[in-house]
């Protein structure tokens, strides 16, 4: 869902076990113009789900903002360099 080289932020808008309830799914749809898309993480279980490749922080807070407002108060912003999840602090900015 990311590129393979060089450091970029993503919204994270979900994690889940099981199938995505409904009524969170009908939140995602609202966003899908946005590009959302899913990947396991092997280490969790889970599939997370994220929208959006920013190159700045900022944009990247933009985009969450526009989440929250269709529902999604628990989003975050992630971070990603070469294509592997990083914590968010050693993205720097």
């Amino acid at each position: 869902p990311v590129p393979e080289t060089g450091l970029v932020y993503s919204v994270q808008i979900g994690a889940f076990r099981e199938e995505v309830p409904v009524e969170i799914a009908n939140q995602f749809l609202q966003l899908a113009s946005k590009g959302v898309k899913n990947y396991l993480d092997q280490s969790t279980g889970l599939t997370v789900y994220q929208f959006g490749v920013c190159m700045s922080k900022e944009e990247a807070e933009a985009l969450r903002e526009e989440a929250v407002k269709v529902g999604i108060t628990d989003a975050f912003i992630v971070a990603f360099k070469d294509g592997k999840k990083i914590p968010l602090e050693e993205a720097g900015q």
